[in-house]
């Protein structure tokens, strides 16, 4: 909503959305690129398990509900590693903005969007 409509406003040439459970919501086909954030799993099991109230009965819905992280790697445009460190993380990142800003979107902002939202 107003967080696109303020963006295309601006005319900003970049946005990024965080979305749960993109591919498994076919949300995908509304983006120019996708990015997947990942790590591997013990990292990604000792990350969510710190959370307060988290419980690995939790954690295992949470995991039944997505899609393997192999299968969100081989679809996306992007990976991004975290489980590098830090440094290397924002190094990465930073390589994706390089590139999709030089992008020209087919999505973003769609023909006739800021006068479908205004």
């Amino acid at each position: 909503g107003e967080f696109l409509r303020v963006a295309a406003r601006q005319r900003r040439p970049l946005v990024v959305l965080e979305v749960p459970l993109l591919f498994e919501t076919g949300e995908e086909k509304r983006c120019d690129a996708v990015v997947v954030v990942s790590a591997p799993r013990f990292v990604q099991e000792q990350r969510v398990l710190g959370r307060p109230g988290m419980t690995e009965n939790r954690l295992n819905a949470i995991l039944l509900r997505q899609m393997t992280d192999a299968e969100k790697r081989r679809r996306a445009d992007f990976i991004v590693n975290t489980g590098l460190g830090r440094s290397y993380s924002l190094r990465a990142i930073k390589n994706v903005v390089t590139v999709t800003t030089r992008w020209r979107g087919t999505k973003w902002p769609s023909p006739g969007f800021l006068e479908r939202t205004v």
